[in-house]
């Protein structure tokens, strides 16, 4: 699979680049019409491309008709938005567990190696579920 991402001349090297056995294509960067025309010229094998929802909805509709009728698959997959998660979810799961046995927050801060002001949160949003 080939992944492009950056900016849209280094994007049209890679694609100029590429090997011609290419069938599939993730992009990451918002595309051109330009980088539609490159992928057809260059890759004519290409049977499918992933596009996030973000870039999906910038694709107009005559390039999307297009891609139909070339039989090239346009996949849209999701991704995860908002702030990356800083503690991983199982310490956060494991210091849970600990909150509903009743365990105090200086002690489950110790123990799972977590923030205390983190179990603080873990806490109120427990308070809230309930």
């Amino acid at each position: 699979m080939l992944i492009l991402k950056g900016k849209r001349e280094e994007i049209l090297n890679k694609i100029k680049d590429s090997t011609v056995s290419e069938e599939e294509v993730k992009i990451l960067s918002k595309p051109s019409k330009k980088l539609f025309f490159y992928l057809l010229t260059y890759l004519p094998n290409i049977k499918r491309i992933y596009v996030s929802e973000g870039i999906f909805k910038t694709i107009s509709k005559r390039l999307i008709a297009g891609l139909k009728n070339a039989s090239i698959d346009l996949i849209v997959f999701k991704t995860r938005r908002g702030r990356a998660e800083v503690f991983p979810s199982s310490k956060k799961q494991e210091a849970i567990v600990l909150l509903k046995q009743g365990l105090k927050a200086k002690e489950i801060s110790s123990l799972v190696n977590l923030p205390i002001s983190t179990i603080y949160m873990l806490r109120k949003k427990l308070k809230k579920s309930f």
